[in-house]
């Protein structure tokens, strides 16, 4: 097989030196279309597309009627962002040759790449239905694409009715996975790795992505014994550290998370994630020496993470430096770029509690109140600022936070549910409280949860109500 292999690049070689010699004496060579095909594989996989395209050039000059030079013709137009020319030649191309796996699959490609996916999902629909040989190379070659460019589902829409005939195809059970890892389809990407596993224990990939899912849903310890075989096959593989890193540090085993780290960025630039990262391991160790100087180099690394900033606030907090904390927010808040999907609240949120711990009521409720303003629909900051007021005045009702905040917070999503919890627990009102609390989920679902969190009493009440049943039963 190898003195087959090292004959074809010979011969490869023989005939782009014979080609570039006929261009430097301007004369006229016969190719036959494989030859050509060859010459253009070539300079393709150089990426010399000026190359290439001469060459195609001579080669349609030459023949005419070759079906396969003008689908490489149709690569040059894709290469240089000609997608109209592309395209058009293209759609002659598979009236005149329907049974050419290449071209469904440079239109479907085309198609992904000018954001059209609907025309993409029905052209490798129509080549999957067409009678051509290397089938399972199409269908790797169509999933493949899907999934480069995101569209798992369609990728499992494909391959799951098609899961009996993959065999052991390591390479279609991977994308199958792949994709079902992609669509958060944990279990079942997981059997699928599992099921690749067993036909290729050295895939490298396949344990490293099983280590992902392993991590994600919890398993720690599985986590990482999938990552130590990923180190065993390759000791240089840098994320596979740095996941390990994770898992550990979830698992309370700080020191040796750091160590993962460590080696990580051996590898790696620095990245302001894992500087975070090391830090809140130093600081669980209590080494208040280092904790702070990896905060700070993470926050120079990258002053827009937004991660950082609020870590080394949150690591003053819980040493009891309000007033280090609130430095710490007030240089983030200068950075108007590092705010994104009402991140803000949260430094606000923390800023709430460091006056908290001086006792300093009043600038505690300002904070909650900037928190919730900022992001009308986190329940939390509602429900602290109300037990605040709370703790502060035993007598406190519902009712009291209720004709206290409307004016402020009758816009705010999260409202709805303080309502409808005075609604449904203070006045009994269960017919009004349902309208209310209907209306939050339907414009705050998520809040739907920490809410039955925050009144426990939801579950006693919707055993005496079928209708707060159904809700209950729908939502949680």
């Amino acid at each position: 097989m190898r003195n087959s292999q090292s004959a074809h690049f010979n011969e490869v070689k023989e005939a782009v030196k014979r080609f570039e010699l006929m261009e430097v004496r301007r004369q006229s060579v016969f190719f036959d279309v494989h030859t050509i095909e060859n010459i253009f594989d070539f300079y393709a996989d150089k990426l010399q597309f000026d190359k290439a395209a001469r060459v195609i050039e001579l080669g349609i000059k030459l023949h005419p009627q070759a079906t396969s030079l003008k689908v490489r013709k149709a690569d040059i137009y894709i290469e240089s962002d000609l997608d109209d020319q592309a395209l058009s030649l293209l759609n002659e191309l598979l009236v005149l040759e329907p049974s050419n796996p290449e071209i469904y699959l440079n239109l479907g490609w085309l198609y992904l790449r000018r954001k059209q996916p609907q025309e993409a999902f029905a052209i490798f629909d129509e080549g999957l239905k067409t009678d051509f040989d290397g089938e399972e190379n199409f269908l790797l070659d169509v999933a493949l694409y899907l999934n480069q460019f995101g569209y798992f589902d369609q990728v499992i829409k494909i391959l799951e009715p098609r899961r009996n005939s993959m065999g052991n195809n390591e390479s279609l059970l991977f994308e199958f996975a792949y994709a079902n890892h992609k669509a958060d389809r944990d279990y079942m990407a997981l059997s699928l790795y599992s099921e690749l596993l067993e036909i290729n224990p050295f895939s490298e990939n396949a344990w490293y992505n099983k280590g992902l899912i392993m991590l994600k849903i919890g398993e720690l310890g599985e986590a990482m014994t999938c990552l130590d075989y990923v180190l065993a096959l390759n000791p240089h593989h840098s994320r596979a550290y740095f996941n390990k890193g994770n898992s550990l540090a979830q698992s309370n085993r700080y020191a040796e998370a750091l160590d993962n780290y460590l080696e990580y960025i051996s590898y790696t630039p620095f990245s302001s994630e894992v500087l975070h990262y090391i830090a809140d391991c130093w600081s669980q160790l209590e080494n208040h020496h280092l904790a702070p100087r990896f905060f700070e180099l993470a926050i120079i690394t990258d002053p827009l993470d937004f991660y950082p900033w609020q870590g080394f606030a949150n690591y003053h907090l819980a040493n009891d430096e309000p007033r280090k904390c609130r430095k710490i927010i007030k240089e983030a808040l200068k950075e108007e770029d590092l705010f994104w999907d009402n991140t803000k609240a949260a430094l606000f949120f923390i800023s709430a509690q460091s006056y908290m711990l001086e006792e300093n009521w009043r600038m505690a409720r300002m904070y909650l109140k900037r928190a919730v303003l900022d992001d009308p629909y986190t329940l939390k900051y509602l429900f602290d600022l109300y037990q605040l007021q709370k703790n502060l005045l035993p007598a406190y009702t519902l009712g009291s936070f209720i004709k206290q905040y409307i004016h402020d917070f009758h816009l705010i999503a999260a409202f709805k549910y303080m309502e409808a919890a005075f609604q449904l627990f203070e006045l009994g009102a269960i017919e009004s409280g349902l309208v209310i609390l209907k209306r939050g989920i339907k414009i705050n679902p998520a809040s739907f949860e920490p809410f039955a969190g925050f009144f426990p009493q939801i579950y006693e009440l919707a055993g005496q109500n079928e209708q707060l049943a159904r809700l209950v039963e729908k939502h949680l």
